[in-house]
């Protein structure tokens, strides 16, 4: 990196973190050399900085310390570029006078004003790149997207609960029974195509959990945070064994002869015990 023409005490710093305080600064260039003032650049209407700021030392070998080991150095998750501030705004892409160092605006403003044919104010820079993401802001990010797709599964899991549960309300008590019980005859005589029938169809295995719960196989507990619990009961089998005669006898003519052939479904063995 090349002198520029003339000494100087200043220098310029681009690619500044937007979040990066000016004691913060101060603190890191003065490890090279005597500071006199630090400023970072704002944007005079939204008082927001610009990215870039100037930095004044003492004398010209702590400009040329912090050229050479402050260049290119990653601070606060960016690479801060540093060169003499008479070599930024000498070039055609120059800062506006405002934003210069206080040291060199008197001799830019009397250079700009003492010739008739001289420029005027150089024009703003063309826009900083954008700050590249931290570590932590990406972690902050894939958290968020995790918590958005969590959000939207649990959404997408009422919306069926709740069409499935319309559905199921729809049936009558008889309906709701023989949907169980062709269920459990189904479980008792070929369990393993029940397990498979229920693992393929979750909107059956639910349809199946509300069911129990219409007929009181099974209640359902609201837990802190909104999360159901439900918890069984006396299973129908076990409710239907323990029915008396005199009960059967109650029942609707269809109901009952659903649960006689339901009851003769039954292995011998609980037939037995529970008669």
């Amino acid at each position: 990196m090349s002198k520029p023409l003339a000494t100087s005490c200043s220098i310029f710093v681009g690619n500044v973190p937007y979040d990066a305080q000016e004691d913060e600064l101060r603190d890191l260039f003065s490890k090279v050399g005597n500071v006199t003032s630090v400023r970072v650049v704002c944007d005079k209407d939204t008082r927001q900085p610009k990215g870039y700021a100037f930095c004044d030392f003492v004398d010209a070998s702590s400009v040329h310390a912090a050229i050479e080991k402050l260049n290119n150095m990653e601070y606060n998750g960016r690479k801060l570029r540093i060169d003499w501030a008479e070599r930024e705004l000498h070039t055609p892409t120059a800062k506006p006078i405002e934003d210069r160092p206080a040291d060199n605006r008197m001799g830019t403003r009397s250079s700009a004003g003492g010739g008739g044919g001289g420029g005027g104010v150089p024009a703003d820079p063309p826009p900083l790149p954008a700050p590249v993401p931290t570590v932590a802001d990406r972690l902050a990010r894939l958290r968020e997207q995790e918590a958005m797709e969590q959000a939207r599964i649990a959404a997408a899991d009422a919306t069926e609960r709740a069409e499935i549960r319309k559905l199921m309300e729809v049936l009558t008590p008889q309906q709701v029974l023989h949907v169980l019980g062709e269920m459990q005859r189904l479980a008792i005589r070929a369990p393993e195509v029940a397990r498979a029938l229920l693992n393929e169809n979750l909107q059956l295995a639910l349809a199946l959990q509300h069911a129990e719960l219409l007929v009181g196989v099974c209640h359902a507990t609201i837990k802190a945070g909104g999360n159901v619990q439900v918890e069984p009961r006396l299973s129908l089998s076990q409710r239907l064994e323990r029915l008396s005669p005199q009960e059967i006898d109650k029942l609707p003519d269809q109901t009952k002869a659903q649960l006689l052939e339901f009851l003769q479904s039954m292995p011998a063995d609980r037939r037995t015990a529970s008669s």
